[in-house]
């Protein structure tokens, strides 16, 4: 994966639309335990985010990943955080590579902002969890009435994916 601060460097074709960061104590995430069916866990983490830490051997740790990258994510969008359904977020992986989605209302908001994709780095040092996220923004939308010239610019297409909807807006890193 490239890093992320070579993507944002000057001169670069993306279209930087919001960055947002989140510093994370690993021990606040420690304290609520180990039961993934904990009520917390179920409300703010996806099902998929609650296997990935199942899986691994600090499951605490991979949901603090996922919970520092969902702030993250949410700040780089300009969301109110008070607004945020953070199971509306989710984000798998760790340092080694980090990926964010986006669903139901959240992500009918991003499209209505424009925003076409983020690009997520986590970090784990010491006793904290850091992430930072790059909202980017879409290029310009052609006009849907007019015939698309390539298949690129279809309407229908939305981050490169055919048949992605805004209410199943994919939201990939860099």
């Amino acid at each position: 994966m490239e890093p992320l601060l070579t993507l944002i460097r000057p001169g670069s074709a993306m279209k930087v639309a919001g960055v947002g960061v989140d510093l994370l104590l690993l021990e606040r995430f420690r304290c609520l335990g180990r039961d993934l069916d904990d009520p917390f866990y179920r409300k703010t983490f996806t099902e998929g985010e609650r296997v990935q830490a199942g899986e691994h051997g600090d499951p605490v740790l991979m949901l603090a990943f996922s919970f520092a990258g969902k702030e993250a994510v949410f700040k780089c969008l300009g969301m109110d955080g008070n607004r945020v359904r953070l199971n509306e977020i989710e984000v798998l992986g760790n340092q080694a590579g980090a990926s964010a989605s986006l669903r139901g209302h959240l992500a009918r908001q991003a499209w209505a902002k424009g925003i076409g994709g983020t690009h997520l780095q986590l970090w784990h040092e010491g006793a904290f969890i850091r992430a930072l996220a790059v909202a980017e923004r879409m290029p310009a939308r052609p006009d849907p009435l007019a015939a698309p010239e390539t298949e690129a610019e279809s309407p229908e297409r939305l981050d490169g994916h055919p048949h992605a909807t805004a209410s199943e807006h994919r939201v990939g890193s860099g």
